[in-house]
């Protein structure tokens, strides 16, 4: 780790890595809170729980239902093959540790989004989530289902693919999103970020967070957060407000 101050008392800290060649650099401003930078573009990552929600939100508060959720991986194949023709505007792909819990940091980011976006030009969003049944999957699927958005889920097919299996769910809803870019949609991939949980971790001395502190995030987010981000789609990366600031 390298920790630097500069007269205007900003602090650099470079953390461990969190893959092979990935790096987040954490700026501490006195009186401003905190920024994570994306290491190569200089663009902050969203720390969660950081910097209070703006005062006006694009995000809607609908109550229409949302178009029903498939099943099963094949489905959502034949699906996509089918949506193709008609596409969609804007895609989100969600990917989080099974205890992350902060909706509001959840809804900020993805009014983010909707600000960056444009919200005028938003005329058919839609979630891709692994459809875990808790933590930020769950999360973002109830906050899209209330908003009146589709969905389209990616469940891991456990007995098929035993451990692999939610790392190749991740890849498939890579793929998709993949898919969706060719036709003309913005896509955004969005990971929420918390710590490893796993009873008996072999990583569990990792010091991800800094050193001398054990700890590191949770794998299947960082994994469909590499392979989102080896496929060119941007990535929001977003940390739970009770690891900052580390």
């Amino acid at each position: 780790m390298h920790v630097s101050r500069s007269d205007d008392e900003m602090y650099a800290v470079h953390l461990m890595p969190m893959c092979d060649d990935d790096q987040i650099r954490v700026e501490l401003h006195r009186e401003k809170g905190l920024a994570v930078i994306e290491p190569g573009t200089g663009r902050p990552v969203r720390a969660s729980g950081i910097q209070a929600a703006p005062a006006q939100t694009s995000w809607p508060q609908l109550s229409t239902p949302a178009a029903e959720t498939a099943e099963s991986q094949g489905e959502e194949i034949r699906m996509i093959a089918e949506m193709i023709p008609e596409s969609f505007s804007h895609v989100v792909l969600v990917t989080g540790s099974r205890s992350w819990n902060d909706e509001q940091g959840m809804l900020s980011t993805f009014n983010d989004a909707w600000r960056d976006w444009g919200a005028e030009s938003i005329t058919r969003p839609v979630l891709i989530s692994g459809h875990c049944p808790e933590g930020a999957d769950a999360m973002a699927e109830r906050l899209w289902r209330a908003a009146g958005f589709e969905i389209r889920t990616f469940p891991a097919d456990w007995s098929a693919h035993r451990k692999r299996a939610g790392f190749q769910r991740n890849q498939e809803m890579v793929d998709a999103a993949q898919v969706f870019r060719e036709t003309g949609a913005q896509v955004l991939c969005t990971a929420f970020l918390d710590l490893c949980r796993k009873p008996g971790c072999p990583q569990q001395g990792r010091e991800q967070l800094m050193p001398h502190t054990p700890g590191h995030f949770s794998h299947g987010t960082i994994h469909c957060r590499d392979r989102a981000r080896a496929a060119g789609i941007e990535t929001a990366t977003v940390i739970h407000p009770s690891l900052a600031p580390f």
